[in-house]
């Protein structure tokens, strides 16, 4: 499957994987891609994969806001210290 350019053009690859790299478009649309890239991402994945992505945040790659509404979004209560790895924050670097 071929992304659109405007979510190609929030990740910073030279090739981007449908299937393999899953987690990251995820993770990078839910935090920062429009409306338009966030219904792409609930078009063309599966429920499975968008709970499982929120279940299991990535750490450091999560905006707080972010990880609230898609936690609200699809009901999933994060176990806070996973909650807490996950949020972006200059003391993670």
């Amino acid at each position: 499957m071929i992304l659109p350019d405007s979510i190609q053009h929030l990740i910073h690859y030279a090739k981007v994987d449908y299937e393999k790299d899953k987690d990251i478009i995820i993770t990078t649309v839910f935090n920062r891609g429009s409306v338009e890239d966030i219904r792409w991402v609930l078009k063309n994945y599966s429920r499975e994969d968008l709970e499982r992505n929120v279940r299991n945040a990535m750490k450091g790659m999560w905006d707080k806001r972010s990880l609230n509404l898609f936690s609200g979004f699809f009901n999933i209560r994060l176990d806070p210290v996973i909650k807490e790895k996950a949020i972006k924050s200059l003391t993670n670097f």
